[in-house]
């Protein structure tokens, strides 16, 4: 196994004890120590690589990155260009935050791209942690990094497009329109999109979703406060014309339909 020890200063000793417990013959072991700086975390316009690196990774890696945006008030977004680890094993997982301590975003292994993923904390930073195992390697990701800055207005509504094939929607795509003015529209090109609106305390918010598109079983979007669990989430396929109206309070998504609550 490889054990990582950090926090050590240069001239230290470090001391390894082994126990053998009723056991006459416990037979020899090796022990290889090395030091490891690891890179700076990559920046707004850079490229994040798995700890491999354009090559493969290693096995038995352990590596946490925290990507920060260089402004304050902006968002971190990755955008996946490629993307392979032993499947269900050697396992990717982003967070939203400056550590794992932050709200799961997503874990991914395999070889299907993650989507475009987006801070929605105040600091706009995210935390990406990698194990993998001793056995299988793989070539491991790449990732476009970009800094956004979240549009003005009391509170900022994050509308997710996915495709679980990721194939895009074609003609598909969804309205979105503030107090009865013009539609904006936004559709998917490969596997989702992220939209950032910004929008005001008594602002009527409206979604229409356009399903002319082929695949429609693969489809959905969700609407949500930055930060915060949805508002509205659609069905896949999903339904056609407005399928969600809302009048802006910048509050908490109300509690789900249940018995004597929602």
């Amino acid at each position: 196994p490889m054990i990582n020890a950090t926090g050590l200063t240069p001239g230290s000793t470090v001391y390894i004890r082994f126990w053998e417990f009723g056991n006459d013959n416990p037979g020899t072991f090796d022990i290889c120590a090395r030091s490891y700086i690891p890179p700076p975390a990559p920046g707004c316009g850079d490229v994040f690589y798995d700890p491999g690196g354009t090559g493969d990774y290693g096995n038995d890696i352990s590596s946490t990155v925290t990507i920060c945006p260089s402004t304050p008030g902006d968002m971190v977004v990755l955008n996946f260009t490629a993307f392979a680890t032993e499947g269900f094993i050697d396992e990717l997982m982003i967070y939203d935050g400056t550590n794992t301590s932050a709200p799961l975003l997503g874990s991914y292994s395999g070889t299907s791209l993650p989507p475009v993923t987006v801070a929605s904390n105040s600091g706009g930073c995210l935390t990406a942690d990698f194990d993998s195992d001793g056995s299988i390697t793989n070539t491991g990701w790449a990732a476009n990094v970009g800094c956004i800055t979240p549009p003005s207005g009391d509170c900022v509504y994050l509308l997710r497009l996915n495709d679980s094939n990721g194939n895009g929607w074609g003609s598909s795509d969804v309205g979105v329109r503030i107090n009865g003015g013009p539609w904006n529209y936004y559709t998917v090109t490969g596997s989702s999109n992220v939209v950032f609106i910004g929008v005001n305390i008594g602002d009527v918010i409206e979604f229409n979703y356009d399903n002319s598109g082929p695949n429609q079983g693969q489809n959905s979007y969700t609407v949500a406060k930055m930060g915060e669990s949805p508002y509205f989430t659609s069905a896949t396929p999903p339904a056609s014309g407005i399928t969600f109206s809302h009048t802006v309070d910048c509050g908490p998504p109300p509690a789900p339909p249940q018995d004597c609550a929602g």
